[in-house]
């Protein structure tokens, strides 16, 4: 199928969110933003390849 292009972007992502649901560190919260924002793109991405390949 091949739905996800960017890997490591989605593994980075994980990672952030891994970092949230077991770390309650303050600081950890920047960190965890500027991995959503360098990475949001995978969502769009992610999204016109699903919308593929319903069409």
């Amino acid at each position: 199928m091949g739905w996800i292009k960017d890997e490591e972007g989605w593994l980075e992502l994980l990672e952030a969110r891994n970092l949230t649901s077991h770390t309650y560190d303050q600081g950890a919260d920047m960190d965890v933003y500027e991995t959503v924002k360098e990475n949001f793109q995978v969502f769009g991405s992610l999204l016109r390849e699903l919308r593929e390949e319903v069409d």
